[in-house]
């Protein structure tokens, strides 16, 4: 090659590739897709509610005026890649958000199952559908969340014990 800029090989390399790539009768480029199979989310029961001896304080990009915290028994990695979780969301008058949600890591999705009321039950949220949580807005704790504790790039850290240990250890 000698010398060459890092354009020139970039080319080469396309170049290279497009003589590769599969060709029909009619001279169509063949392009084929590899399918992932389909994904299935489970249906998941509600956790307990959670007891304040349970919670774990996590500090999270993004959240302003609010102090986090997980509950730690409430923490699932389920066998759809989604990790469960309650979290606590307390304002600095003291008032209390309780919302059960999951971290798709996959995708880089989160969905709210269910939101805590005063009387300590959950009241299940019916249609929830999964949404990109990147680029901040209201919620922007959960980018954090996935970033810092849930997530191993686009997988689930590898057990619960591993996620209560990283949340531990900030």
């Amino acid at each position: 090659f000698g010398l060459v800029s890092g354009r020139a090989i970039c080319r080469r390399i396309a170049v290279t590739l497009l003589v590769a790539l599969p060709c029909s009768s009619s001279g169509q480029v063949i392009v084929r897709q590899w399918d992932e199979p389909e994904w299935s989310e489970l249906d998941s029961p509600l956790p307990q509610f959670p007891k304040q001896e349970n919670l774990l304080p996590v500090r999270l990009l993004g959240a302003r005026n609010f102090d986090f915290l997980i509950d730690k028994t409430s923490v699932v990695i389920g066998t759809d890649g989604v990790v469960r979780y309650t979290i606590v969301a307390r304002s600095p008058a003291g008032a209390s958000n309780v919302y059960f949600e999951g971290i798709r890591c996959s995708t880089r999705e989160r969905k709210l199952y269910a939101v805590g009321r005063v009387t300590n039950a959950w009241s299940k949220i019916e249609g929830a559908k999964w949404q990109d949580y990147r680029g901040g807005g209201g919620n922007a704790y959960h980018e954090s969340l996935a970033l810092y504790f849930l997530c191993d790039g686009r997988l689930p850290f590898s057990s619960e014990s591993k996620i209560l240990e990283r949340l531990k250890r900030q």
